[in-house]
């Protein structure tokens, strides 16, 4: 079983697929040459954002990426679907396990794009994603108890 960080980035790509249609790679190196339209994932930043509780936490995550597109047109048809997409989800998106499952949710998803003289654009999506830590074992309850009576002598 794959880390929570890793469904994270496969329910991503999975909403970019069914969204706009355009096939994700996960950027382990110097960029390759490819075959547009793509996206090209690249490493997140996480940050603590706050607490809910002692043992469940928010992080704010910004996940980076560069779309690759043939002509700017499409390039366009892209981020309106991308963007009209998650208004239309309320920025939410679902986050599936092993088995197809639905594991937890993204919360208030948006996607930045920056601009750029060429087709190949960076964005970013910017999320929230909660988890929580384990707890400690509870300590047994008592099997014996004993009250013992302590008596100060006068003196």
């Amino acid at each position: 079983m794959g880390n929570y960080f890793t469904y994270e980035l496969e329910a991503i790509t999975r909403w970019v697929k069914a969204t706009a249609g355009l096939n994700s790679i996960l950027l382990s190196s110097a960029p390759p040459k490819v075959a547009r339209p793509v996206i090209l994932w690249e490493a997140p930043q996480r940050s603590r954002d706050r607490n809910i509780s002692r043992y469940v936490y928010v992080n704010k995550v910004r996940q980076y990426g560069k779309i690759f597109a043939a002509d700017l047109p499409k390039l366009l048809d892209y981020q309106a679907r991308l963007q009209l997409d998650l208004e239309d989800r309320d920025g939410l998106l679902n986050v599936y396990g092993e088995g197809g499952a639905i594991i937890g949710r993204l919360k208030e998803v948006a996607v930045h794009f920056e601009t750029n003289e060429a087709l190949d654009v960076p964005f970013s999506l910017e999320y929230e994603a909660t988890y929580s830590r384990s707890r400690p074992v509870a300590p047994p309850a008592a099997k014996t108890v004993i009250t013992r009576r302590v008596y100060k002598l006068p003196e």
